[in-house]
């Protein structure tokens, strides 16, 4: 079984999320991973490989919210441009 250098990565951040040390360190409620891609394409394959790692539903699946860089540059921030392996676009909040 060979995982992606992505995969890893969403891994540890969701390893780091269960034991709520950033929360309690940063006295953050709740905090996102935020995933700015290239394009659409590589965007979709993103939350492809989350899903392969965290279903939707799944402890630490909402923890990453991800949009494209034209989206990105078009808006703000905190615009609904962000996408969760739930399928639902949101606005940060």
């Amino acid at each position: 079984f060979s995982q992606s250098s992505l995969e890893k990565k969403f891994r540890c951040y969701i390893a780091e999320n269960a034991t709520g040390l950033y929360d309690r360190r940063f006295m953050w409620r709740r905090h996102r991973v935020l995933i700015v891609a290239p394009d659409p394409r590589r965007m979709r394959s993103m939350v492809d490989a989350l899903r392969d790692v965290q279903p939707p539903g799944a402890p630490g699946s909402s923890l990453f919210m991800f949009t494209t860089r034209d989206a990105f540059e078009a808006s703000n921030p905190f615009a609904p441009i962000w996408h969760c392996v739930d399928g639902h676009v949101r606005a940060l909040g």
